[in-house]
């Protein structure tokens, strides 16, 4: 298969429906006062910024050492 080739898997009306579904989603958080924000993304290294070194996490998995990560 080629990127030409590539077609989505999902029907159009599941894709409509799913619009509709966070389109109200949102509305209800919006008339109840909450604000929607972007998370930012884990990443491997630190921020150069003293006071964001506190916003660090670990990762681990099953027979892994905990990964350190920074959001």
């Amino acid at each position: 298969m080629t990127q030409a080739d590539w077609q989505p898997t999902a029907a159009p009306h599941v894709l409509r429906a799913r619009a509709l579904l966070l389109m109200r989603i949102r509305r209800f958080f919006a008339e109840v006062g909450v604000t929607e924000v972007e998370t930012p993304v884990l990443s491997n290294a630190a921020t150069t910024d003293p006071s964001l070194q506190s916003l660090r996490t670990a990762l681990s998995g099953a027979g892994h050492a905990p990964q350190p990560l920074w959001l």
